[in-house]
């Protein structure tokens, strides 16, 4: 149960290498092979108590990803499945619910969850784990986290977070987080008196804030969340829209009346969905849906006074951070926001947002990298030259690696019309090349439809276009944002040609198109300047390479290239197969990050999906953001993973900070990767791609779908 003794456990040694863990150990597989049989029946001798005895040694290995890769070839989460499906639930209650709970425990990491999704009992589970966390209960004696980080892995997932909803567990904590922040007869509420403005969310009430932001904090989860049905209005909410209706979008008296406290109950709010909107494919919903932006401006105008100053107190400053962190767009040096609190003794000289007049206070000057990067003799003269015969193919691409990492160790960054010019070259190339190439051209489109019904389209424009003018990217003409909604369309296109057809499925996200914005088309269209032709050939071209499935998210949505009941999981590829190696890479490279997110009850896979569905945007300055493209499909899709854990061990010191302080979520979230150079991080990742690429780009060309 310990971290030595799983390692000599796996290995045989507490210092063995992982490259060495392709054997599996002879002690593993016997227990393995045994708890199998014990499962099926195939060991008549052998008790039920006795077998899940065994099971619980197995769980050890497989609630981790390293002991799961050893592990996969068992299918045991198939055999505690068929197991649950031969027992009476009432005569055999206490083996069944050790069943369960070993079966629940593959959520432990990212390809656990989704094996516990094919084994057909994630509601069963969900049951389960929302009695085991109601009642406070311990996972084990040896254990070192509790069902919330359980809880945060599932709902990291469409399909889990359905669940979730499904079984209460979700409307439970509504209804606590509801009864702390505004209910009258809160009995917490009378012996310990907030001192607002000073500490206007206490202890109690924050921990159970993050516990509902642990569910919440995917795109994924928040439109599963929004799309359920309503209940006819109740004096406590049970359901997330009745939390965003009741204390966020406070737009008429009668609401504001309901509050016992208006002022704490709204900052509340603003505070949780300040979190989330973090997201940005999440505040263009609420944008869409709810007009979030109108509403709050609208709250600002009722602070003003007839001379047009606005009060300045805890919710009209919170209100201001959240419009201009959802309005403007960039890394940590490209914008600066507003705190989120008054500070004693001290003048507030933060200009209050306003959309018909926004204020240049708030973005930095625009960086001189994004122009004046130089670039070697060798790379601009490969670049200049015609592309390489096809035969030649594998020799150009391995000395365009080698210049790559010199340009990279030189001068950091590439202009971005260096990194236009390399990602269009090498695109072209790796398309003469096998070992590049994964989704094959199956038939094509005339006719380019909109396929959106909705404004989230728009708005993810418009809100790109802005960041490009600022970069310097786009001129300030009027047609970017149309052009950018034809290249969007034209690239769903390209992702719905080699879609499985429409099934039945309860989840909202799965019954049509991508419901996200597609930020790696928004990131290709300023890279190439606005240019329309250039934009799409770049990904007509890019969409038949293995790469495209994992940095261009929409790209294996209900695809073809993955099996009917992955597909229709609602689990990405990114979650369960470059998130999973992310935490595997962590509990062996940078053991305190590991230990501070499973202390936390926040998961690597949560911040790692949002990281990549929106390509670092908010988070990287733009240079960054161009260097985390070119090295994922230059250097190969692998590095998206070492990337990730480059971030990670950058961000270590926080990390463990912040995870003493409770705040892992929200600095995560809401703070930029300040300092962070992929060059200088060149030689980790390249250790991490010598030790690790292996395992990580077999699992990636096969979809995850060998096992």
């Amino acid at each position: 149960s310990t971290e030595s003794g799983r390692e000599f456990f796996l290995k045989g040694s507490t210092t063995t290498t992982t490259t060495t863990t392709t054997a599996r150990s002879p002690a593993v597989q016997n227990i393995a092979q045994f708890t199998v049989h014990a499962l099926s029946g195939k060991a008549p001798r052998i008790t039920p108590e006795v077998a899940t005895a065994w099971l619980f040694v197995c769980r050890q290995l497989y609630n981790i990803a390293e002991g799961l890769h050893v592990l996969l070839p068992f299918s045991i989460h198939t055999h505690i499945a068929n197991s649950l499906n031969k027992l009476d639930g009432v005569t055999d209650k206490i083996l069944s619910e050790a069943l369960v709970d070993n079966l629940l425990n593959f959520a432990g990491t990212p390809k656990g969850l989704l094996l516990l999704q094919q084994s057909g009992q994630m509601a069963r589970c969900t049951q389960y784990l929302d009695h085991r966390y109601t009642q406070k209960l311990q996972v084990s004696k040896v254990e070192k986290f509790g069902y919330g980080y359980m809880a945060t892995q599932v709902a990291s997932t469409a399909a889990g977070v359905v669940e979730l909803l499904n079984s209460g567990f979700v409307s439970t904590l509504v209804r606590d987080l509801w009864t702390l922040v505004d209910g009258e007869e809160s009995d917490y509420r009378l012996t310990a008196p907030r001192a607002h403005p000073l500490d206007p969310i206490d202890r109690t009430t924050h921990k159970a804030m993050l516990s509902l932001l642990n569910i919440l904090s995917s795109f994924p989860a928040l439109y599963e969340a929004l799309n359920q049905p309503q209940p006819k209005e109740q004096d406590i909410p049970s359901t997330v829209f009745a939390l965003l209706d009741r204390l966020v979008l406070v737009d008429s008296e009668s609401k504001s009346a309901s509050l016992f406290n208006y002022e704490e109950a709204h900052l509340f709010g603003l505070r949780l969905f300040s979190a989330l909107v973090t997201s940005l494919d999440s505040f263009l919903y609420l944008e869409a849906n709810y007009g979030l932006t109108a509403t709050l401006l609208a709250l600002q105008r009722k602070n003003q006074l007839d001379s047009g100053e606005v009060i300045i107190d805890a919710n009209s400053v919170e209100r201001n951070r959240m419009l201009v962190s959802c309005h403007y767009t960039g890394g940590p040096s490209e914008r600066q926001l507003p705190p989120h609190y008054l500070k004693d003794n001290e003048m507030y000289t933060w200009s209050m947002f306003d959309l018909n007049s926004p204020s240049s206070h708030y973005q930095l000057k625009n960086p001189d990298t994004i122009k004046d990067q130089g670039i070697g003799s060798d790379m601009l003269a490969m670049l200049s030259q015609p592309l390489p015969e096809p035969k030649a193919s594998t020799v150009w691409l391995k000395s365009l690696k080698d210049l790559l990492l010199l340009e990279l160790t030189k001068h950091k960054t590439l202009n971005t019309d260096t990194v236009a010019l390399l990602l269009q070259k090498t695109v072209a190339v790796q398309n003469c090349t096998n070992e590049y190439v994964r989704f094959m051209s199956s038939g094509s489109t005339d006719t380019v439809r909109a396929v959106y019904n909705n404004s989230m389209p728009s708005l993810g424009a418009k809100l790109a276009v802005r960041y490009g003018q600022f970069l310097g990217l786009l001129d300030s003409s009027n047609s970017h944002v149309s052009n950018l909604q034809q290249v969007t369309n034209h690239a769903s296109s390209v992702c719905t040609r080699q879609c499985h057809k429409r099934q039945h499925t309860y989840l909202s996200s799965l019954k049509g198109d991508y419901v996200g914005y597609d930020w790696f088309v928004a990131t290709m269209f300023l890279v190439m300047k606005g240019s329309v032709n250039q934009t799409v050939s770049f990904l007509e071209a890019f969409a038949h390479l293995l790469s495209s499935g994992y940095l261009w998210i929409p790209r294996l949505h209900l695809s073809v290239h993955l099996p009917l009941e992955i597909a229709y999981s609602g689990i990405h590829p990114v979650t369960y197969i470059s998130a999973h190696y992310v935490e595997w890479i962590l509990q062996s490279e940078v053991p305190l990050v590991h230990s501070a997110f499973r202390l936390s009850g926040y998961t690597p896979s949560q911040i790692c999906y949002h990281w990549l569905s929106q390509c670092f945007w908010n988070f990287l300055d733009w240079p960054e953001i161009c260097n985390y493209i070119i090295m994922c499909i230059v250097l190969g899709i692998d590095y998206q993973v070492y990337f990730c854990v480059a971030v990670m061990k950058h961000l270590e010191h926080g990390i463990t900070q912040y995870t003493h302080e409770q705040n892992l979520l929200v600095f995560l979230k809401e703070e930029g990767v300040c300092g962070f150079s992929a060059a200088a991080w060149l030689s980790f990742m390249q250790n991490l791609a010598s030790i690790y690429g292996h395992y990580v780009l077999q699992d990636m060309h096969s979809l995850g779908c060998s096992a």
